[in-house]
Parts: structure tokens; sequence; C-alpha cells
């Protein structure tokens, strides 16, 4: 069985050989969550996304759930701003 360990630089360890990759395996850094909120109700998915050099999906399911956001466009135009800013 192979064992295989990540970090975030650009080195794997693979049956203890490290193995130097071309890029890092994390691309970008996520933006804090009060500019992600902000971001979220000015730009769609796709811009935000080529704003910070990931896919839509990676904004709609992974940042949104780590920020614990709404997942949809849909949800989160239908809050008001009182309840966007409780969140």
């Amino acid at each position: 069985m192979r064992k295989l360990i990540k970090n975030n630089s650009n080195i794997i360890i693979l049956k203890d050989k490290p193995v130097i990759l071309d890029k890092p395996l994390k691309k970008t850094n996520r933006p804090d969550k009060e500019t992600f909120k902000k971001e979220l109700r000015q730009y769609t998915f796709v811009e935000l996304g080529k704003k910070y050099g990931v896919s839509e999906t990676t904004i709609r399911q992974k940042w949104t759930a780590y920020y614990n956001l709404p997942t949809s466009k849909r949800e989160i135009n239908k809050l008001s701003d009182e309840e966007w800013a409780l969140l």
C-alpha cells in the first residue's frame, strides 16, 4: 500500500521519497469572510472564480460551506441586508 502525505507546499512524500511538484497544491488563499460576503452580493460565482483562480464550483460548494453561507444566488439574493449581516 502506498503512503501519500500532502502538505501546502509543493512537496509530496510518496513511499518515503519526496517528490517536487510543478505547482503548489493550494492555488490561492481564501479571502476573509467579510470580504467574501461582500463580493458574493456583487459578483457571480463565475466572476469570483476567475478573480481567485478557482472554479465556480469551488466558490459555490466549498467556500460557501467553509464560511457557512448559502450556496445559491437565489438564496443569497432573498436575504435582506440585515439578515445577511447576521450570517
